[in-house]
């Protein structure tokens, strides 16, 4: 199953690649300035979208191998929130709906590695995005808990049913609903933020309902002054 999900992965944007290049070549052959460049944006953009894939495809081997390349320094966690929340505010008000930052842990200094955690947060406000309907209403908050910080992001989407909740983690998991493809599945998102967390030496959960959305948190150990 996951050589299947992973070729389809690949072969979708492999294919609108191919299509793209044919349009673009006959927009130029015909002299159409216009077409040309909406056309070699949306090759760009097909591209970036296949190299994300594969690069995910490599680091989440080399995380779960336990030869991952971070480098881990000290982190402010609430300035990387506002800059990401940031560039994905636009994608949620672009479908009618709107994503909120609540800060509200008072301590938000680790030990991270910030591009590999903001790769984390982002799967999770992909997903977030993918699953909150027409008018995703998404809010990004974090909360201190003893010596950690919950991260979370939570969405009104769906719900994931309970049976499901365990296992999402999984690389490729099929929801109970039908096959993943047509449920724009989780793919490597949270497997690649599970093993993120892991290696930050934290966990990453789900809480969730069947018609009430999801919250998906992340706990980070913090560094006490």
């Amino acid at each position: 199953d996951f050589i299947n999900n992973l070729t389809h992965e690949l072969k979708t944007p492999a294919f609108s690649i191919s299509l793209l290049a044919k349009l673009l070549r006959q927009a130029l052959g015909a002299g159409d300035r216009k077409r040309s460049e909406e056309y070699l944006g949306l090759l760009e953009g097909e591209n970036e979208q296949l190299k994300g894939h594969i690069d995910k495809v490599l680091e989440l081997a080399s995380l779960e191998a336990g030869h991952p390349q971070l480098k881990f320094q000290e982190l402010e966690l609430h300035p990387m929130l506002e800059t990401t929340v940031r560039q994905y505010r636009h994608k949620a008000e672009s479908q009618g709906g709107e994503l909120n930052f609540r800060p509200q842990a008072g301590r938000s200094r680790l030990m991270a590695d910030e591009r590999y955690l903001s790769t984390a947060v982002r799967n999770l406000l992909d997903n977030a995005l993918l699953y909150g309907g027409e008018t995703p209403r998404i809010t990004v908050s974090t909360l201190n808990q003893g010596k950690h910080i919950l991260l979370s992001v939570a969405d009104n989407g769906p719900g994931i049913a309970l049976r499901d909740q365990r296992s999402i983690f999984r690389k490729f998991h099929r929801l109970s609903g039908g096959d993943i493809h047509n449920t724009k599945g989780f793919g490597l998102g949270l497997s690649f933020t599970r093993e993120i967390a892991r290696t930050h030496g934290g966990t990453v959960s789900v809480k969730s309902e069947v018609g009430q959305g999801s919250v998906f948190t992340i706990v980070l150990p913090v560094i006490h002054s």
